[in-house]
């Protein structure tokens, strides 16, 4: 596990993205999917997580702690909040977890058809470069399409309220 002592510079890393357009402004957009109640529904049901604390209300400083499962193997992860500018962009970089570095940016702008939603990840998989492009980077887009797939039905598709 590595630890929060990254550097503040962001070393050099790996890149995946995925981007998507919700029919919902970019306020409504980024409320729904910042919003860390939320983050079992968009993470893949085969990570089984568990999100052991965070804050209600997400800001720069708020930490977040989970547990899950990646191929069968245990791990704790813990993030914290580096940006929080509402309603256009957060990101969160891992505090304590697998990988030598890891860093998620999630980016809202607004679209003629509402919302274009785009997640950037850049990290530095444990293990080198075979590991990466083996099993890391494919893992990650996979990742990736499941929180499309969630965030475009819970956004174009809004359930009632009970």
């Amino acid at each position: 596990m590595r630890s929060a002592s990254q550097p503040s510079a962001t070393p050099p890393t790996a890149l995946v993205e995925c981007s998507f357009v919700v029919p919902v402004t970019c306020t409504e957009a980024f409320s729904r999917l910042a919003d860390p109640r939320l983050l079992d529904l968009m993470t893949p049901p085969w990570f089984r997580l568990q999100i052991l604390t965070s804050d209600r209300a997400l800001t720069v400083g708020s930490q977040l702690h989970y547990r899950m499962r990646w191929r069968g193997l245990p791990f704790r992860w813990q993030s914290e909040i580096t940006e929080w500018q509402s309603p256009h962009r957060f990101t969160y970089r891992q505090a304590r977890g697998p990988f030598k570095y890891f860093e998620h940016e999630h980016l809202f702008e607004e679209d003629e058809a509402g919302t274009r939603v785009s997640d950037r990840i850049r990290f530095l998989s444990p293990g080198g470069s075979l590991v990466h492009r083996a099993i890391v980077a494919p893992e990650l887009r996979r990742i990736l399409s499941h929180r499309r797939s969630c965030a475009i039905d819970r956004l174009a598709h809004p359930r009632p309220k009970r």
